[in-house]
């Protein structure tokens, strides 16, 4: 599933919808708006395979980070 961050402008998630992307935006479909970042990850991890998308500079934080090998 590709989760795009709230930062994600409109015209970009429109984009990917016009080429059949399957994606969710918090605030816009998905969950509520004006999620911290430290509410994001536990928000992710109830998800299946979710891939995140975020234009955050600051939101890569090594404690967030969790290496799975499957």
């Amino acid at each position: 599933m590709n989760i795009l961050d709230e930062n994600i402008s409109k015209n970009q998630r429109q984009l990917l919808e016009s080429w059949r992307i399957s994606i969710k935006q918090i605030g816009v479909n998905t969950d509520r708006g004006g999620m911290k970042d430290n509410e994001i990850i536990p928000f992710l991890q109830k998800l299946c395979c979710p891939t995140f998308f975020t234009r955050d500079d600051g939101f890569l934080n090594r404690s967030y980070v969790t290496l799975v090998i499957v």
